[in-house]
Formats: structure tokens, sequence, C-alpha cells
């Protein structure tokens, strides 16, 4: 029995169904130790980047992650870029990889 996986985008969220194999029914400790640094960098950089954030009904966006995938969301290429840039150099700093 797999864990019930929703992606989220602000305040909308898709049930994915029959998941049967790929990163996620692979090291489940992995991937909830790798969940860690990813939520923590995405929560401390979520206030310094509104001006690169996208603009949606439900608010502003600027990253969203599925397994080991990062998605950076802005009103142009550059700010999609400056985000990317801006969480490799926490993550760097901050978790040492």
């Amino acid at each position: 029995m797999l864990p019930r996986i929703a992606l989220r985008a602000g305040p909308v969220a898709s049930p994915i169904e029959n998941r049967s194999k790929g990163g996620v029914t692979g090291s489940r400790v992995a991937g909830a130790l790798g969940l860690v640094p990813v939520e923590e960098a995405m929560r401390s950089r979520r206030a310094l980047s509104p001006q690169y954030a996208a603009t949606t009904a439900g608010g502003e966006l600027t990253l969203s992650s599925y397994v080991d995938n990062l998605f950076s969301i802005s009103d142009s290429p550059m700010g999609a870029v400056w985000i990317q840039e801006d969480f490799e150099e926490h993550v760097q700093s901050k978790w040492g990889f």
C-alpha cells in the first residue's frame, strides 16, 4: 500500500493516482530526509523573492517540488533563473550540498 500523494500549487491540489514505480516508491527514508532541506529552503527563501514570484489568483508562487524535482515559478524567465540560483546557494551554504 503506497501513501496518497497530491501535487499542490497554491490552493489547488491534484491527487497522483496509480503510482507503482519510480522515485516515490524507492527509498522512503532517503525521500523523507531529502524533504527536510528542500522544505526548509523553500520556507526561508519565500519572503526574499516576492519581486520574482508568479502572481496567481491564489497568491504569489515561487517554487514547487515533486519528489526530487524543483520547479521555479515566475512571471519572467529571468525571475525563474534567479529563484533557482538563490535556492541552490541557500542549500549549499546551509546544508553543505
